[in-house]
């Protein structure tokens, strides 16, 4: 998507999409909290093993037992649609229409599920033809369901949302969720004069989450990026709560984001703007 195409909302959705959308909204809505609810639980019987899949990467065995009751729910309804898990990869389907893809990420804040943080997510989304139409992510720590279907807004709970109405980063709450070697990171000057020009800074660790506060207005604007390009598990769902609430996501240079992007912003407009200009202007 480009800086001046209209929001998710106001486009039209693939043919046959439509129909297919509230029922699989309507599934979710039923699921999310099932499943957030196999990681409290855990949580609450003591801190769960975990172990490294790779540098920097936490899985439990609540992740994996979360994912694979996710994509069983999904194949008995929809055998025929594409899958993408966190922890167990790609599941081929004969996904229609404009290649229909489930993103799945069973625990959005593995780090701090494992250490009794109280601030995790399960965040799915449905991408089809490269953009979300469908997003929940589900908070079970503090019983908040966001949730957002193309066209047709972005929810908390049965509570409309919509972005704050912040329009300066002088007077905006910046969340921001950054590992090691991000874009913004090889640019010395730019965090210090972020850190000028906003009101506060925040991090959380669950990044779905830190897009849901976007939407609901309770964060301004968030900045994230990974080394390696985001995964649609990370993004999807919080993409589509940002834009159904008025929103936009970018990329830190106010372009398109797509399956390359290694950092985003999300948020007012106005606001990306100008965060934007402010990463252009870094050296």
């Amino acid at each position: 998507m480009s800086p001046s195409e209209p929001p998710l909302a106001a486009r039209d959705l693939p043919s046959g999409l439509a129909s297919l959308l509230p029922a699989m909204d309507d599934f979710l809505a039923e699921w999310m909290p099932k499943w957030g609810a196999l990681a409290r639980d855990a949580l609450a019987d003591g801190r769960p093993a975990a172990w490294m899949k790779s540098p920097g990467q936490v899985v439990t065995e609540i992740d994996t037992r979360i994912e694979r009751s996710v994509i069983e729910q999904i194949r008995a309804r929809w055998p025929e649609h594409g899958i993408v898990g966190e922890e167990s990869g790609r599941h081929a389907g004969s996904a229609q229409p404009s290649d229909l893809t489930w993103w799945i990420d069973p625990i959005d804040g593995t780090m701090n599920f494992v250490r009794g943080i109280p601030m995790f997510a399960v965040s799915i989304a449905v991408i089809a033809a490269g953009r979300p139409v469908l997003g929940h992510v589900y908070d079970p720590m503090h019983d908040e369901h966001f949730r957002a279907r193309a066209g047709a807004g972005a929810w908390r709970n049965g509570t409309r949302l919509r972005i704050s109405d912040a329009s300066s980063l002088a007077a905006a709450n910046v969340h921001m969720e950054m590992t090691r070697d991000d874009d913004f990171l090889a640019r010395p000057s730019f965090l210090p004069a972020l850190h000028r020009a906003c009101l506060k800074t925040r991090k959380l660790g669950v990044m779905s989450i830190e897009m849901a506060y976007v939407a609901a207005g309770r964060a301004d604007l968030l900045l994230a990026g990974k080394e390696d390009p985001l995964s649609w598990w990370d993004i999807g769902a919080g993409w589509a709560l940002v834009e159904e609430a008025g929103g936009v996501v970018r990329d830190l240079e106010g372009g398109a984001v797509t399956h390359e992007t290694r950092a985003l912003l999300a948020g007012r407009d106005a606001l990306v703007d100008e965060l934007s200009a402010l990463f252009v202007a870094a050296r």
